[in-house]
C-alpha cells in the first residue's frame, strides 16, 4: 500500500503557500502528460468520494455499468480502450 507521508504533505503545502495555484497552470501549461500522469498517480493513492451522476440524472451502481454506459456511447473499441485504462489505474488489492 502506498502512503503519503505527513511529512510530505507538510512540504507539499509550504510549497503551494509559497507559489500559489498558479504552479499548477504553469504545469498544466507547459508538460501537460506529466501533470495528468501525477492526478493519476494521486488517485491511486489518495480516495475521495465522488458523487458521479450521469448526464441523465441516473446514478452507477457499478463498474459493469459504467462499462455498459461508455460501450453504448463509444462503442466495443471505446469500451476495450476505458478499461485498459482503469487496469492501469486500479490499485492492487
Amino acid at each position: 500500500m502506498q502512503v503519503l507521508s505527513g511529512k510530505f504533505l507538510r512540504d507539499f503545502q509550504r510549497h503551494y503557500d509559497e507559489k500559489g495555484y498558479k504552479i499548477f497552470d504553469w504545469v498544466l501549461e507547459t508538460h501537460p502528460l506529466a501533470y495528468f500522469t501525477a492526478l493519476v498517480g494521486l488517485s491511486k493513492i489518495v480516495k475521495v468520494p465522488a458523487d458521479v451522476t450521469h448526464r441523465d440524472g441516473s446514478k452507477p451502481r457499478s463498474i459493469d455499468e459504467v462499462l455498459q454506459k461508455v460501450e453504448e456511447q463509444t462503442g466495443k473499441e471505446g469500451r476495450a480502450a476505458f478499461e485498459k485504462f482503469l487496469a492501469k489505474v486500479r490499485p492492487t488489492e
